[in-house]
Order: C-alpha cells, then structure tokens, then sequence
C-alpha cells in the first residue's frame, strides 16, 4: 500500500525507498501481452477530485492520441508491487506516463521520491505529466535532479513558467517542455440557464493561505448577497477506490457545480473546474504560486477572476453574478490546448 514517506535512521529517502521496492513482491497485476501498451503510473485512487481529474484527462488524451496502445493504469495503491510486476512484464515498445499535478516537491515527499524511482529503474521512454516544482529544501530539488538528469527517454512537462525555468535549470532530461495542466483538456461546459445559488471549494489543509478572518469575510459577502451557499471541498478522506469508483464521484461533483450561479476557491483545481464547466469563479492565492502561474493560461477567459486579496469580495461577487461566460472564447482555447498537447506527445513517442 502506498504510504507516506516515513523517515529511516540509516538511509536517504530515495534510497530507503528504493529498498522498500527491491524487498517488495511482484504483485502480478501486470502480465504479458503481445500489444502495444501506455502505463499511467500514480493513478488517483483517493479522495482528491483535484488528481482524479488529472488521471481522467490524462487517459482520455493518450487514448484519443494513441488509439493503437493499449492503456492500463496502475493506481497507488499497488505502488512498489506494481512496479515490481511491471519491470518483469514490460515490453521495449511500451510507454510509461506518470500522473501531473503538483507534487514535484518535498510537500509530497512520497510521490516525488516514486516518479524518481520510475525514472530510473525503467529505460522506456517515460513521459511525466505537467507538473509544478515547489521545493522548499534546494538540496532536496538537487537530489531529485541527479536521477533525472541525462535520461535520454524523459519527457519532463511542467505546468507553469516559473517550473519551466527551474527545470530547464535543474533537470537535464532529454525534453522538457511546457504544457497547461491536463484537466484543461477536458470540455464539461455547461451555459448558466436554471443555476442557482454560490458554492465555496475553500483549502484546510497546509497550503492554505487565507485567514478565518478573510473566511468571515467571504462567508459574510456570501449572506449578504441573498444567495443559497454550497460548501464542498475536492479533497476527501478515502483510499484504494476503483478508477470506475473515482470518475463516478468525480462525475457528481462536475454535475453539482454545473447548478452553481459563482464558485469561490482558493484551490488550483477548483479554478480549472469553474473553467472546464462555465461557471464564472472567484480565485484566491493560496500558501504557493501555482494558482497565479496557471491562470495565465486562462487569464483571457471573461468568466474567471483571479484576486490577489478578498478586501473587496463584496463588489467583486457582485459583479461576478452577472457575467455571462464566452464560449466562443471557452472553445478557442479550448482547441488550442488539445494541439499543444498533440505536437508534444505524438512528436515524443512516434
């Protein structure tokens, strides 16, 4: 079971965890086939609509991209014995990809320490996902670039500027490039007729940024408006769901947000929800910068507003209630992220 990156007295983290892998058993989750096959390694198989989301789109895209592989997941849980299976059963020709997001860092020891493993006990061409780089210790972001660095089969794809110019520094890959988070890839537009009421997708966790104070705030705004409030959050506590499972519950909150008239959030993947489904959206900072780099990407679109404090939330909610959102814009770039991710991924494995 994957676990938490948990601390050894005689080993670093990534090589305390290579042990774990080597005294690990093959699981037999994977077994020989004569096709062609694309692994997404890291699958979401927990409450984190936020990464469920990732994995979603990162399938839907290979699979639209290369209807001639065959795709299999391996989710978290299996973790070292998946691996172990898959070295024993892997082909020259198949390609690995490992799930995006934001957890290229030491915040999340325990997947960035995997992708490195991935990267160095595999020689096929490897494909990591747009990722953000937030390394709060420098030697922990050295370290990880040692076993990155120089594999001639890694595409290394970052999501923001800012982790671009750190991997262009940093990791020596055969490719690094530039690409939106996957989820903007997907189309879950839906026009404002009958939607009712605000829904807040407010972090309680350590990347958050806003005060109870400013929470008030936004609440207050909230009650003042006269409008019904919705609160949810994209991060529950559940573990080893099936990918079915996980797309459903991902599925009923894309559906409930769609009734909403305004989302407020200070989550990443909360502000691409409110961009893939048209539903005008109030954005806050949250403890790192992910948030502002990647509303770059959408920063156009005349139904998503990104602040930089709540001290006007009143007026700003106000006005947000009576957007009406762009398809035609929606639908242009759109288009244009789907191309991005087409050049990219077809020029690497073909």
């Amino acid at each position: 079971m994957f676990e938490a990156l948990r601390p050894s007295r005689f080993l670093p983290p990534y090589y305390y965890q290579l042990f774990r892998y080597f005294m690990s058993n093959d699981n037999g989750s994977i077994c020989n086939k004569s096709c062609k096959r694309i692994y997404i390694l890291l699958a979401a198989d927990y409450g984190n609509l936020g990464d469920i989301a990732i994995t979603k789109a990162q399938k839907d895209i290979l699979s639209e991209l290369f209807p001639e592989y065959t795709l299999e997941l391996i989710p978290t849980y299996l973790c070292y014995e998946g691996m172990k299976s898959l070295k024993k059963h892997i082909s020259k020709d198949d390609i690995i990809t490992i799930v995006g997001g934001g957890n290229c860092s030491d915040l999340y020891y325990s997947y960035e320490i995997y992708r490195q493993l991935i990267c160095t006990l595999f020689h096929n061409k490897i494909i990591s996902f747009p990722q953000s780089i937030i390394f709060a210790d420098l030697n922990n972001l050295k370290s990880a670039c040692k076993n990155y660095s120089g594999k001639k089969k890694l595409l290394f794809l970052t999501r923001e500027k800012n982790s671009y110019k750190i991997s262009k520094k940093y990791i020596l890959a055969t490719e690094v490039n530039l690409l939106p988070d996957v989820v903007l890839t997907l189309d879950k537009f839906e026009k404002l007729n009958n939607r009712k009421g605000i829904i807040t997708c407010l972090r309680n966790d350590k990347e958050r940024l806003l005060s109870d104070e400013q929470r008030n705030m936004i609440y207050d705004a909230i009650a003042s408006s006269g409008q019904e409030v919705t609160i949810v959050d994209t991060y529950r506590e559940e573990y080893n769901i099936d990918i079915d499972s996980a797309e459903r519950m991902l599925d009923l909150f894309i559906n409930s947000l769609k009734s909403k008239r305004l989302l407020i959030t200070d989550r990443l993947h909360g502000m691409i929800f409110g961009y893939i489904t048209g539903t005008p959206t109030i954005v806050l900072s949250n403890s790192n910068p992910k948030i502002q780099e990647s509303y770059a990407w959408i920063s156009e679109c005349n139904y998503i507003r990104y602040l930089k404090n709540c001290d006007n939330i009143n007026s700003e909610m106000l006005d947000m209630l009576t957007v009406v959102p762009c398809y035609e814009v929606f639908s242009k770039k759109h288009m244009e992220f789907r191309g991005m991710y087409k050049h990219v991924l077809t020029k690497f494995i073909k």
